[in-house]
């Protein structure tokens, strides 16, 4: 995602101060911020855990009717899941957390460099080093810390369905 912010980024430091106020920063800042994709992938997921809440409450009824003890053996392993995966989930907030924080420095460099576009396009000094210094740089770290918060969501959650 923070590649798009770079490559756009590049390529702005190197376009015209005419091209620019042609396009408009709405235009820069609409295509770069993806709230629907996050609806929608928030969407996918209630409907695929809702999904399985009533495959484990039509399992548990089956498995009751066949073996009371055997549902019982099965409950006590669906709290144990259930206690780690709070607890990794706790850790995994905290991950997304820093995430977050680190999002929010980049896309706060990334306004100064769409804001101070003019200024920029005057000082070539100014616009290398926000770029090689500042962007560069912060989009890596948002990159590491998303992607390690996300591995870990990703390895909870086959964890938990498992």
């Amino acid at each position: 995602m923070f590649a798009a912010y770079v490559d756009v980024a590049d390529k702005l430091r190197r376009m015209a101060l005419i091209r620019f106020e042609q396009m408009g920063k709405s235009r820069i800042y609409s295509t770069l911020h993806t709230s629907t994709d996050i609806v929608l992938e928030t969407s996918k997921n209630l409907a695929n855990g809702g999904a399985a809440f009533v495959m484990i409450l039509v399992s548990g009824a089956y498995i009751t009717y066949l073996s009371p003890v055997a549902f019982a053996i099965i409950a006590v392993f669906y709290l144990f899941g259930y206690f780690i995966y709070r607890a990794n989930l706790h850790n995994i907030t905290e991950l997304l957390k820093i995430a977050g924080a680190h999002e929010h420095q980049f896309k706060d460099r990334f306004k100064y460099f769409l804001e101070g576009f003019k200024e920029l396009k005057v000082s070539r000094n100014k616009r290398e080093t926000l770029y090689q210094d500042y962007i560069l740089p912060e989009s890596r770290l948002v990159e590491k810390s998303s992607v390690h918060a996300e591995k870990g969501l990703s390895i909870n959650t086959v964890f938990i369905q498992s």
